[in-house]
């Protein structure tokens, strides 16, 4: 884990982390340094292009907020969101565990089992 990491959980209330990804309307951004908690804040996800946008897809739209977390926590996700994000080096851990807290907290313990069957084909 790196001493100091920006962790980003899909949400819609702050609260939970939402359970299909493009249903959010925000990212809860924690941020931790020599791993505590030193800062949260919402970064609005509403602004993200609508499916068959031309200007800008989604997943591109996602992955370029995306890539100045060092992880996103998440539910279910399409699977080749995943890959994109990877490479552009952001770890995804899938978790069913809907609570921010709960799954920062394992996260941060080094608990958190990444469930990886909960990436999904797009467009399911």
């Amino acid at each position: 884990m790196l001493s100091s990491m920006k962790i980003a959980f899909p949400t819609r209330d702050n609260e939970t982390i939402v359970g299909h990804f493009g249903h959010m309307t925000s990212f809860l951004v924690v941020d931790i340094d020599d791993g505590a908690e030193t800062a949260r804040e919402s970064h609005d996800m509403t602004a993200m292009p609508a499916c068959g946008d031309e200007q800008q897809s989604r997943p591109d739209y996602v992955v370029g907020v995306a890539k100045d977390f060092d992880v996103v926590i998440a539910n279910g996700i399409g699977a080749p969101l995943v890959q994109k994000m990877q490479v552009a080096g952001v770890e995804v851990v899938l978790t069913s565990d809907q609570s921010i807290e709960s799954a920062l907290t394992s996260y941060l313990a080094g608990t958190l089992v990444n469930e990886a069957g909960l990436a999904h084909a797009p467009h399911h």
